[in-house]
Formats: C-alpha cells, structure tokens, sequence
C-alpha cells in the first residue's frame, strides 16, 4: 500500500507499509517510511525508517509551513522510535 501526498509544487511524500514473509514464520511488519522527493528531481532528499516486532502501519501523513512532517499510525509490540542511532523503545498497550 502506497499512498503520495502533494504538498507543495517542489515536494512529495510518500508513505509506505511493507509486509515479509520469513523461512517457517510469517512475520508481519511494516517499514513506516518517508520520503521526501523534489518534484523535480528524482534525487532522494531523506528517508526516515521504523519498524516493531508486530504489526505496524502508517496511517496518515501532513507537512507544516515550516516543512515539518507528521505521521500517524499505529503498531503491536515494541518499537524503536529513534529513526537514528540511538533507542527510544515504546510498548503498545495492548492488541
């Protein structure tokens, strides 16, 4: 599931799930991942990547003025939501 999101002339986003499939296990997991391309160039600007031990999806994505992104989504099990190097593990509350 693939759904882009107009911003501004010079911009577009995406937001992405993906699903695997692992050897013996079905693993569901979703790689909430943002792009941000210029419009005019196919050149990847950033992407920022996170994913949990269950299910996970994004939901919804929105820009400010000031070129901020926000995403909504939900997700089972533990993530890390430090899209860098560092850790900042939540566990949902629940199925």
């Amino acid at each position: 599931m693939n759904k882009n999101v107009l911003q501004k002339p010079m911009q577009s986003f995406t937001k992405k799930s993906t699903w695997s499939k692992t050897t013996a296990t079905l693993l569901f997991f979703i790689l909430a991942c943002v792009n941000v391309m210029q419009a005019q160039s196919p050149n990847l600007a950033w992407a920022k990547a996170l994913s949990g031990t269950l299910g996970d999806q994004g939901r919804s994505i929105a820009v400010d003025g000031a070129g901020n992104v926000y995403t909504t989504g939900y997700f089972q099990g533990t993530v890390d939501f430090d899209p860098n190097s560092g850790v900042f593990n939540l566990t949902s509350a629940g199925s």
